[in-house]
């Protein structure tokens, strides 16, 4: 979103790996790793998902009231 680009899942991965804070490097460097085959699964508790989630989530959110705001 932020870059207006279409990329694939492993490169919006890798991109995302570079930008998000580091608490949460380690959630998207394991599910490259899945992607990848270079695992079977991921070993990461539920919590930590769901604090990920809530993360992108409300990063979302700013990136979409920041492009409405633009389009204004």
């Amino acid at each position: 979103m932020q870059e207006s680009a279409i990329s694939s899942k492993r490169e919006g991965g890798e991109w995302a790996a570079s930008i998000v804070p580091r608490a949460y490097r380690d959630v998207i460097a394991g599910s490259l790793a899945v992607y990848r085959g270079e695992r079977a699964e991921m070993a990461i508790d539920e919590e930590r998902l769901l604090s990920f989630a809530s993360y992108m989530l409300g990063e979302i959110g700013r990136q979409t009231i920041k492009d409405e705001e633009l389009s204004e």
